[in-house]
């Protein structure tokens, strides 16, 4: 019986139109609207989807009606600390996937990785080409490693304020072009 009255309690808080009558409705059938039935009324998987596609149907018509962007993205400023987050993110998988990708093509090409190296020099690229591929591969790498060290401060408790999270963050940037730069400049023998 407790359970009885917490669950018409709850109902009556949750759903403005848990009168008994409502109630016998329900489970009678007659009522078809589904944003008048609470979601635990519904039986099958078909009425219950059928739910949902009708809410999410009014929350896109309300939006469109108040001329809301669909995301956020567009309303918003891009800051420097999201974009450094990402970015971080976005190089840990890349480079994760690369080296499991060159770890796996490496062991199934017919040759070792001198071969393909020599095979690159032989093609007498100029100069610049070798230098910006290699460049292009060690950006990500020094990236990730200047923001990981960033992290390592901001565990420490150092650099929250403002100006000392936009420093670094700036930092971080001139650094990994620097050192990729720097990287990409090493002549391979």
């Amino acid at each position: 019986m407790a359970l009885l009255v917490r669950t018409a309690r709850c109902q009556h808080l949750l759903f403005k139109q848990s009168s008994p009558v409502f109630l016998c409705r329900v489970a009678s059938g007659q009522v078809t609207t589904p944003s008048k039935v609470p979601l635990y009324h519904l039986e099958n998987h078909k009425q219950k989807e059928e739910f949902w596609d009708f809410q999410n149907d009014v929350y896109w018509k309300k939006q469109k009606t108040l001329k809301r962007p669909r995301s956020p993205f567009w309303i918003y400023q891009p800051q420097l600390t999201a974009i450094l987050s990402i970015n971080h993110r976005a190089t840990g998988a890349i480079m994760a996937l690369s080296v499991a990708t060159f770890a796996v093509g490496i062991n199934v090409a017919p040759h070792d990785f001198m071969y393909y190296l020599d095979l690159i020099k032989g093609l007498e690229l100029p100069a610049v080409i070798p230098y910006l591929g290699k460049a292009v591969v060690a950006w990500p790498l020094m990236y990730h490693m200047g923001n990981g060290v960033r992290h390592l401060f901001w565990d420490m408790g150092y650099g929250f304020q403002m100006k000392n999270l936009y420093r670094s963050g700036y930092a971080v940037c001139l650094w990994s072009i620097v050192a990729a730069c720097a990287l990409a400049a090493i002549p391979v023998s």
